[in-house]
């Protein structure tokens, strides 16, 4: 079976409130929509979709991916011009081998059992095989009339009925013969143009509890957080979800660091060489950086005042990081405002000679430009450990850039390269000779 998800309509309603952004990828409780519709079929067993995608598909792509995030393999069926949705999907399976495929809007969820709709499909021996949900106002949604035995006697599109009733809820299981029969080279919708010559003729219906949200105009879309908070929290939670998300995290960054090693390697050894040159001749190695950077700052200043190894037995070396004393740090703040916090201390505590090492996963953090800028001037040596893309890269003497600008990844490569300098300094200064 192929999945498909039809994510790509222009979304000219939602404009209002999304600019030219894909619809799909509006966000609903802190995600892309269409990573909840990814959630929600991973969660049923399916591990392969395409996405059909017209407008936005660039901006879907790199934000999907290949779906290892979402434990799903994403594939994308760009269309070059507006096909419809019946063009897309035919658009999307030419040349494939299926037996059937399941369908689905990208701008709506509903709860759908599969193995329900599946059953019914395959027993009916049916061309097509939707999924009905009770609305309170049909106008909103196309209504159906479903028959006894679950065929579908009859389709309503959007606004002609208003009230209570049935309605298509977007998901479809459709035949090979069906998907064939659709235009190729016209565009064509599948709910206007293909669907309705298949009522009497083997389309039926599975009738499911819901709920039913779309995202289609701004009120429905301001409406869909407190209407899926519930549904989508049990998404996240599923086991197989998270390691999804655990093994594309670390995954991820293992390419960074593997990319770092390459990129960062003369300048790795450049910083520990000026850092082993700068202890020689009685310097000191002052640090500064912000959070997860002040953190990595006093780590790396107790690696140089303790010891890295035990494979050498060495005095301490003077390193001290400018992000511990809260006295100095919030007095300072207070006073005259954060952004100088780093340059007072440079100020007070550098001498000519010294190193400073300055972090920052941006590359732009202001009060270390500015401790940068002051230790310069006093004729200080400076050390930048940056994620790519800041201003530090070109201020700085020695620059060891992360290609990414993702913090948790910038972060994650530094330490095991604040690790290696150590390492070297320490056999530059205490080690074999060769060094």
């Amino acid at each position: 079976m192929k999945t498909l998800i039809l994510c790509g309509g222009q979304g000219t309603r939602l404009r209002s409130v999304m600019g030219d952004r894909p619809k799909a990828l509006a966000p609903v409780l802190g995600r892309p929509f269409v990573e909840w519709l990814l959630l929600g079929l991973r969660s049923a067993g399916i591990g392969e979709i395409t996405l059909c995608t017209g407008h936005g598909h660039e901006e879907i792509a790199r934000t999907l991916g290949e779906g290892n995030a979402f434990g799903v393999r994403v594939r994308y069926s760009q269309e070059t011009w507006a096909r419809g949705t019946a063009g897309a999907i035919r658009h999307a399976l030419d040349g494939e081998a299926y037996d059937r495929v399941l369908v689905m809007n990208g701008d709506s969820y509903c709860r759908v059992r599969l193995a329900d709709l599946e059953r019914v499909h395959v027993a009916r021996n049916a061309r097509v095989t939707l999924w009905a949900v009770q609305a309170n106002d049909r106008g909103r949604f196309g209504s159906l009339a479903v028959g006894d035995e679950g065929q579908v006697e009859a389709l309503a599109e959007k606004d002609e009925r208003s009230g209570p009733g049935l309605v298509n809820a977007g998901v479809y299981l459709l035949s090979p013969e069906v998907v064939e029969g659709m235009p190729s080279a016209t565009e064509a919708s599948l709910e206007r143009d293909v669907l309705p010559g298949y009522v009497g003729r083997g389309m039926f219906a599975v009738v499911g509890d819901g709920p039913l949200v779309d995202i289609g105009t701004p009120e429905s879309y301001s409406d869909a957080e407190s209407a899926l908070r519930a549904e989508f929290a049990g998404l996240t939670c599923d086991p197989e979800t998270l390691r999804a998300r655990l093994d594309s995290h670390l995954a991820e960054s293992r390419t960074v660091q593997l990319r770092a090693a390459t990129a960062c390697a003369d300048s790795v050894l450049a910083a520990a060489r000026l850092i082993a040159e700068t202890f020689r001749t009685g310097g000191k190695i002052l640090l500064c950086g912000n959070g997860g950077s002040a953190a990595d700052c006093q780590h790396f200043a107790a690696e140089f005042v303790s010891q890295l190894t035990k494979d050498f037995r060495r005095p301490g070396l003077p390193a001290i990081a400018l992000t511990t004393d809260t006295s100095v740090l919030t007095a300072y703040a207070n006073d005259f405002g954060f952004d100088g916090v780093f340059e007072r201390q440079v100020r007070a505590l550098g001498r000519s000679g010294d190193v400073l090492v300055a972090m920052s996963t941006s590359g732009n953090s202001q009060n270390v430009r500015l401790a940068v800028r002051a230790a310069r001037q006093m004729g200080l040596r400076t050390i930048g450990l940056l994620g790519h893309g800041g201003h530090l890269s070109e201020e700085v003497d020695c620059a060891v850039v992360i290609p990414t600008t993702n913090t948790q990844h910038v972060q994650e490569s530094l330490l095991p390269i604040e690790h290696a300098i150590c390492d070297l300094v320490e056999r530059q200064l205490y080690g074999t000779p060769a060094c």
